[in-house]
């Protein structure tokens, strides 16, 4: 939260779209955090959307939740183009194929107005090394569960964000547990 507070000023207004909002519950916890912004849940799957709307309820900013394959190259309607003022991804990079991540990037470059962010938090490699032992293992656990799962490295993610006109804002956030926070602007 203390991170996306200082991306976010509190005074801020507008939408943020939430990709791989799982349960739900992170995207309520910054609808408490910013009452000033509307937040968009959304989900690969429905089966999700009873559990957003648990953690959502009594939340007036936060939307119903939307359907959105990261992967694919055409986002909902619901997501029209330049609309949000960030796009947050949390724990989604590493448990999901690269198709994921890169149809993350291009849907986020289409989705942000000029000036947005695009926040993405989780383990990753930096200068293609792990950052720990136990990053490796889990990584190793990771892509035995899914071959096209595990750790991305941080500048794989930053070359694809350069194509969709997003430029890292700042180097990369160390934060809890080895994971990091990547934040890139749209110019």
């Amino acid at each position: 939260m203390e991170v996306l507070q200082r991306i976010l000023p509190a005074d801020s207004v507008g939408d943020v779209l939430e990709v791989g909002s799982g349960p739900g519950q992170h995207c309520a916890a910054f609808a408490r955090g910013f009452p000033l912004l509307r937040w968009q849940p959304s989900e690969v799957d429905e089966r999700f959307f009873p559990s957003i709307r648990h953690h959502a309820a009594g939340l007036n900013t936060v939307l119903e939740a939307v359907v959105i394959n990261a992967a694919s190259s055409t986002w909902p309607v619901d997501v029209p183009a330049n609309r949000f003022l960030a796009v947050v991804c949390i724990n989604v990079t590493h448990i999901s194929p690269w198709a994921t991540t890169k149809g993350l990037v291009a849907g986020a470059g289409r989705a942000l107005q000029r000036g947005g962010h695009l926040i993405i938090y989780g383990p990753f490699k930096i200068n293609g090394a792990f950052t720990t032992e136990s990053n490796e293992r889990f990584d190793t656990s990771l892509r035995a569960q899914d071959p096209e799962w595990g750790y991305r490295d941080a500048a794989d993610i930053d070359a694809l964000c350069v194509a969709s006109d997003l430029h890292l804002a700042e180097p990369y956030i160390d934060m809890p547990a080895n994971n990091h926070v990547l934040h890139f602007i749209k110019h």
